[in-house]
């Protein structure tokens, strides 16, 4: 099986979640989940996955998020894509956070963490986010010492990355 129709079916789907159409969006990820699934590409299957739990996620349901963000991390730890793992892991951090799993959310923030250390080449805006969320834990579970240093790291890299929405938002958080 080509990725490509899978691939088109996953570009639908995030442009429908852009514009809200989550009944939409959720029949294109169903349908690529259908086809990755009978595909021999365990990466896409993962990726497609991560779809999935967003959908879910978008649409209210977080524990229903929780089956395919696993399963997503269990292919990437298998195939090794580190880069993968890293970013399946920081959304199961945000899945964690928003069901009050915090002990959940910190274990697997700084897991993400130190994958993104380990890896050639991360994006800023990627470790940003990853920093953004860790820190918006910290601020949560009352540690702000930490957060404060997480959010002068995200502030940086969003600075470098040209993202002054996020900027902002680390400038008022530092300003607390």
């Amino acid at each position: 099986m080509t990725k490509a129709p899978i691939e088109t079916l996953l570009e639908q789907t995030y442009a429908h979640r852009r514009n809200e159409n989550f009944v939409a969006a959720r029949s294109c990820v169903q349908d690529a989940l259908a086809q990755a699934r009978r595909g021999d590409d365990p990466e896409l299957l993962a990726r497609t996955l991560m779809a999935a739990g967003q959908i879910e996620r978008d649409e209210g349901w977080p524990n229903a998020a929780a089956q395919p963000y696993d399963e997503a991390v269990s292919i990437f730890r298998q195939t090794g894509d580190n880069a993968g793992l890293a970013h399946a892991i920081r959304h199961l951090g945000d899945l964690e956070t928003e069901r009050k799993r915090y002990p959940a959310a910190e274990a697997a923030y700084r897991e993400a963490l130190s994958l993104y250390e380990t890896l050639d080449a991360v994006a800023p805006l990627t470790l940003a986010n990853a920093l953004r969320a860790f820190a918006v834990l910290n601020d949560r579970t009352s540690k702000p010492d930490e957060a404060n240093k997480l959010w002068s790291r995200a502030k940086t890299l969003y600075e470098k990355s040209g993202v002054q929405e996020g900027v902002d938002e680390c400038a008022a958080r530092l300003a607390l």
